[in-house]
């Protein structure tokens, strides 16, 4: 590119950590794995093996900005150009609180893979009430409809339903049902899951969930108690060569003007900046971008500083975007509390509500008198749900992410120790 894509910067520096990754890098084993899970068993399926989507279930959790919902935008980008090329899967993008009401996940996947089956969806529950043959009327039409397949146990009332509407559809490819902010889940939501991971529904129908790093005790304590090996993905941080990469794409899609040794030293300091985490990387390039836009994309004439600070305005809307309401509302005992963290962000435990209740006796001692209504486990509670904490190895807890530690404490107006200090930003 010989001149600088000004609108491609422009729209970059407007777009969401929730768009579809333009950049995507890294996270190979977890595809690799998501892939292999849903080929391998729609092969067996189509081989008559109804049940074989039980355990299909895959799970990527991790910190905020660990980069989740950008590996299923890129999943479904994937999977969506590739489409009926490769029988990739069908993408049905779903809330949590979508799978209390079974009903909608159905008419999602209809409008999806066969729009005319809906008319069908909506009456047959009422059919089923009044023909007074009640579920085995219906497992016996199902089954001479179906007669290919080999006999087997019934699906679920519901899922008998959505088969019925479908009737002879052609399953050339299989359906991934994308559940973001799945810590979320409640009783009415996993026990539909459970259905699906047990492979009761009999159809290549499996999901994808995305959430944070207490999803998986979420969905064990739900019911979906037998995990399949390698199927719950843990995110971490990029090393240094993948955001490296990650700003060689951002530097050639955009064709800025700057030598190699500039650009390494940049996408270097964005790193160090970010701690790696994918979001913060994204917030960062935005940063970067208003920069480039002032100075007609010569890199060359970027204020470092100035690309950081706006960089800091897009992280601290992020954070109060998604951690809720405790990281508005509670800075004196987050800042108290993340001081009292170890270096490696690791914390017993055993050690954890003594942890919460000092932090909590002096958020109140300094004139946080809200804290006085929250019991210290409900406090965990709350650091758990919304990602300042998350479980580790064996009964310990981490926060995994140190801008998140140092931005906790500066909201608090509390001195920054050596550890949390970043190579990539000066002080003040």
């Amino acid at each position: 590119m010989d001149t600088p894509d000004m609108k491609g910067l422009e729209d970059f520096a407007e777009s969401s950590d929730r768009d579809s990754a333009p950049f995507f890098v890294g996270r190979e084993g977890v595809l690799q794995n998501i892939n292999y899970t849903w080929q391998s068993r729609m092969k067996k399926w189509r081989q008559g093996n109804e049940s074989v989507f039980s355990s299909a279930t895959r799970v990527v959790q991790g910190a905020p900005g660990a980069g989740k919902t950008s590996l299923g935008q890129h999943l479904k980008s994937i999977w969506g150009r590739e489409g009926t090329k490769n029988g990739t899967p069908i993408v049905v993008t779903l809330s949590t609180e979508a799978l209390n009401t079974p009903l909608i996940v159905f008419k999602s996947i209809c409008e999806k893979i066969k729009p005319d089956a809906l008319g069908k969806l909506t009456t047959v529950k009422t059919v089923q009430r009044t023909t007074g043959g009640g579920l085995n009327t219906f497992a016996k039409a199902e089954r001479q409809h179906q007669s290919t397949r080999k006999e087997r146990d019934d699906p679920p009332a519901e899922w008998l339903d959505l088969r019925l509407a479908l009737g002879d559809h052609q399953w050339t490819r299989p359906v991934c049902l994308l559940i973001d902010e799945a810590q979320t889940l409640d009783h009415a939501g996993l026990k539909f899951l459970k259905t699906m991971h047990t492979g009761a529904h009999l159809l290549p129908v499996f999901a994808l969930l995305l959430g944070l790093g207490s999803t998986r005790t979420v969905l064990i304590k739900g019911g979906l108690s037998r995990p399949e090996s390698g199927s719950v993905h843990t995110l971490p941080s990029l090393a240094r060569e993948e955001t490296e990469e990650l700003c060689k794409r951002y530097f050639r899609a955009f064709g800025i003007k700057g030598s190699l040794q500039l650009k390494r030293t940049v996408s270097i300091r964005l790193h160090a900046w970010s701690d790696g985490w994918p979001s913060h990387m994204h917030n960062a390039l935005k940063g970067l971008s208003q920069e480039l836009l002032r100075v007609k994309g010569d890199l060359g004439k970027v204020d470092p500083e100035q690309s950081l600070d706006q960089a800091r305005i897009y992280r601290q809307e992020y954070y109060c975007d998604r951690l809720g309401d405790l990281f508005r509302t509670s800075e004196i005992f987050l800042g108290q509390f993340m001081a009292t963290v170890p270096p490696d962000g690791s914390i017993m435990g055993k050690d954890i509500l003594p942890l919460i209740q000092g932090a909590q006796k002096e958020a109140i001692r300094l004139g946080d008198q809200t804290m006085a209504k929250h019991s210290a486990v409900s406090l965990f509670q709350r650091l758990l749900h919304q990602g300042f904490l998350q479980p580790d190895h064996g009964n310990t807890y981490v926060c995994p992410i140190p801008s998140l530690r140092r931005w906790c404490l500066e909201q608090a107006g509390m001195e920054i120790p050596q550890d949390l200090k970043p190579d990539g930003e000066t002080e003040g």
